[in-house]
């Protein structure tokens, strides 16, 4: 797949993504396909933001919780800001599987979205959330309260 031209590897890896029923076969298209963002394939705007679009519909769409839950991952890692309301709607919502969910909450801490720290402080604290969900809210809270005492500035969007 690496070695595909790059437009024609990004159609291929959102078909896969998209309509291929094996999630074995979906889940590494979502790494293949956040390198394509990467500073050596030189991106343009139009391909992040295929980039973008497609990891936030895996994230909301996919069957896997695994494959949605590496979408999320990828959301917060090259620091879509754009899908960070989508982050914050799948970690509140409890229809979502909790792995997604776990992953949806790490990946606003990634993006260092100060401003979720409310919501954040809420899913630590709310007695009707599982441990999976208050302990990663009460990590990404310290991590975030470790950021903010260093002077951290919060991402503004783009590639890390």
């Amino acid at each position: 797949m690496r070695e595909l031209p790059r437009q024609l590897r990004l159609t291929e890896l959102e078909n896969t993504l998209r309509y291929e029923e094996n999630e074995a076969k979906r889940w590494p298209c979502v790494f293949l396909l956040g390198e394509l963002i990467e500073p050596q394939y030189e991106p343009d705007k139009s391909v992040f933001q295929r980039v973008a679009d497609q990891m936030e519909w895996t994230l909301l769409y996919d069957k896997s919780p695994i494959v949605a839950h590496e979408g999320a991952f990828q959301i917060g890692l090259r620091n879509f800001v754009d899908k960070k309301q989508t982050l914050i709607d799948v970690s509140l919502n409890k229809e979502y599987h909790e792995i997604t969910r776990h992953e949806s909450i790490e990946a606003i801490g990634t993006m260092r979205a100060y401003e979720c720290m409310p919501m954040i402080k809420a899913l630590e604290n709310d007695e009707n959330e599982g441990p999976a969900i208050r302990d990663t809210a009460r990590f990404v809270r310290l991590r975030l309260e470790l950021l903010i005492a260093a002077g951290s500035e919060p991402y503004k969007g783009g590639v890390l």
